[in-house]
């Protein structure tokens, strides 16, 4: 007889002693509360409860205008995955995410929550095809810190993965998407790598874009900004 899953909601889960909530694994699951929905998700002693931030205060702003497709490239544990879902249940969302324990959380979630049209890429997004290097804090399974970088974040103690990569341009004919809307991409200092591989589709697309700016240099810096500015400006009818 196949046993069910313990379903518990999150602030019930989060307020569990911490020895206890290391202790569940496959046979419990949460209610976790977006917005006006409840997703469950596995049981995971790092979950937090979410709550609106400045990536929702923005789509809300940039949803109505653009009702295409929303890529997400450095997915993590699905934070903006769930700021969209706090607005929008229907909306095509592609995650691309190198971390195979993110990519694999992801998979966890979409396979419990059905109903909204979900796809994950496990890999990272670049300028080229072949293999990276991925720098993880040790001990640190779902590190939002993760770099292709390793010089980002000097005097960390990391583990190296290797991680698949592809360009966006060279992908998008097969991901089936009609349109895209929004893109956004925060991949711990390879940004301007990920542009540089979607110029093509960034151009005739012409999606809002939202790219976090993180450099190792000011001439990088530089070099973010104009791309960014660049693509930018061509997705807005001013």
């Amino acid at each position: 007889m196949a046993v069910l899953p313990i379903t518990i909601g999150d602030e019930a889960f989060l307020s569990l002693p911490y020895r206890v909530r290391k202790a569940c694994g496959e046979g419990v699951l949460v209610r976790h509360k977006v917005g006006t929905n409840d997703f469950l998700i596995p049981a995971a002693i790092d979950i937090e409860r979410w709550k609106p931030s400045w990536m929702s205060a923005l789509l809300a702003e940039l949803l109505p205008r653009s009702p295409s497709a929303f890529l997400d490239v450095g997915v993590n544990r699905l934070q903006t995955f769930f700021d969209l879902r706090s607005l929008d249940t229907d909306r095509s969302y592609v995650g691309f995410e190198p971390n195979p324990a993110c990519s694999t959380y992801a998979c966890q979630v979409f396979r419990l929550n059905p109903s909204s049209p979900n796809l994950i890429l496990s890999c990272a997004l670049s300028d080229a095809s072949g293999v990276l290097d991925l720098w993880m804090t040790r001990n640190s399974e779902y590190d939002s810190c993760a770099t292709t970088i390793k010089e980002l974040r000097p005097g960390r103690d990391v583990v190296r993965l290797s991680a698949p990569a592809s360009t966006l341009d060279s992908m998008i004919g097969g991901l089936g998407i009609a349109q895209i809307g929004l893109v956004k991409i925060d991949v711990e200092g390879g940004e301007l790598a990920v542009l540089r591989g979607a110029s093509d589709t960034l151009s005739s697309a012409r999606p809002w874009c939202s790219a976090r700016c993180f450099t190792v240099t000011v001439m990088l810096r530089q070099s973010h900004i104009a791309i960014i500015c660049r693509h930018f400006v061509n997705s807005c009818d001013t």
